[in-house]
């Protein structure tokens, strides 16, 4: 559940965060079960990552101040001209930028009271500030970030991963999301996150992800090289935050299990991390609509889907699980090893219930947004469709 998930053959990001899964998984997994899934601690570690991420804010600062630097020491010439607007356009383009949050709407408190409400109880269970903006999105995912120019605490929502969930697993949803403000996950911080993110942005542009697309010739295969040159120091900056973070960010993931276990109960979480095993709820309730015609609502169509699932089907879905942990994306712990890890603790009853009545009001104030999404999901659906007939 990221913002900005980490798909295998993807960005400079996925493939650092894919190597160190596969070396490290079950070490962050053993470490996790027989010392406990704690807050990570504030320490060395921190403080480096604090200094490279200013370090790196601070080579951009760079650029610009070079092309003033020109202007002022050669004066406007047509060569310090060129050169100077070279240098803005190239700090342009690497500039620090917000995640794209992806939002189709906006839920406040004067229009969601019940929603807000749910989100003040499981804040206070575990022991945090709620969050002062939440977005709604297309996405099958949620996550929480510090967003916007004044890092306001931000979370977004997901449609198709929250609406067909039961309602304790809907407040599992919330209280895994809501832990990430308590958990000291400094990659969801807006100076390590974002200097990650910039840094990464960097290694996109000057490495193309797709190589074979590109064109042929001499001129293309010596603009690679040039390129691959320059993304040498951002790719080395990259991978030694990144290393730096992935424990404690692995860490931090299962401890906001523990605490959405603590909020939901034990078996609520299961039930969320098991949907999210099975991502084929919102391919299968789209395709019924679009193809096969179907006039029921999406979130009917997926939750029918979910149903409808034997018990053989969760059952190999499990051992999959179990025998070949795959995580939703690379900055998250494999999903098997994240529902072990939950098996192995005590059973949690629900300190935060939330009731069948106040479950529909929520669902009542989403349900603008849920038709939007809606016909945003179907139309894109119908728009693919139509490029592959």
């Amino acid at each position: 559940m990221d913002p900005e998930p980490a798909r295998a053959g993807g960005s400079a990001k996925a493939r650092v965060y894919e190597a160190l899964m596969r070396r490290n998984r079950e070490t962050v997994f053993r470490r996790v079960t027989e010392h406990g899934a704690s807050r990570p601690s504030f320490g060395a570690v921190s403080l480096l990552l604090g200094a490279l991420s200013v370090a790196a804010l601070a080579t951009w600062i760079v650029l610009p101040a070079a092309a003033v630097w020109l202007l002022v020491r050669h004066g406007p010439t047509a060569w310090t001209l060129l050169a100077s607007a070279l240098l803005l356009l190239v700090a342009f383009v690497l500039r620090p930028r917000a995640s794209r949050l992806g939002a189709i709407s906006e839920a406040r408190p004067r229009t969601h009271p019940r929603l807000f409400s749910l989100l003040g109880d499981v804040a206070r269970e575990i022991g945090t500030e709620p969050p002062t903006r939440v977005l709604l999105s297309t996405e099958p995912s949620a996550w929480a970030c510090h967003g916007g120019v004044r890092g306001r605490r931000t979370l977004v929502l997901g449609l198709p991963l929250l609406l067909p969930l039961d309602r304790q697993a809907c407040v599992a949803l919330i209280g895994h999301e809501i832990a990430h403000f308590e958990n000291g996950d400094v990659t969801r911080g807006r100076l390590v996150g974002g200097a990650i993110e910039t840094v990464a942005r960097w290694c996109d542009l000057l490495i193309p992800h797709r190589p074979d697309e590109s064109g042929n010739g001499l001129a293309h295969a010596a603009a690679a090289v040039i390129l691959r040159g320059f993304a040498l120091l951002p790719q080395g900056l990259l991978a030694l935050m990144v290393h730096l973070a992935w424990r404690r960010s692995q860490e931090a993931e299962y401890h906001a299990d523990r605490l959405a276990a603590r909020v939901a109960g034990t078996d609520a979480t299961l039930t969320l991390l098991e949907h999210i095993l099975d991502r084929s709820a919102l391919d299968m309730a789209l395709h019924r609509i679009v193809v096969g015609g179907s006039g029921k609502p999406l979130a009917e169509e997926m939750g029918r889907h979910i149903a409808a699932r034997p018990p053989r089907e969760r059952e190999r879905l499990r051992c999959r699980a179990d025998r070949s942990p795959a995580a939703s994306d690379a900055t998250h712990p494999p999903t098997g090893l994240r529902i072990r890890m939950l098996r192995e603790r005590p059973r949690e009853l629900p300190a935060v219930a939330l009731s069948a009545p106040d479950h529909a009001s929520v669902l009542a104030e989403l349900s603008d947004a849920a038709a939007l999404a809606e016909r945003t999901l179907v139309t894109n659906r119908r728009a693919a469709l139509l490029q592959l007939s």
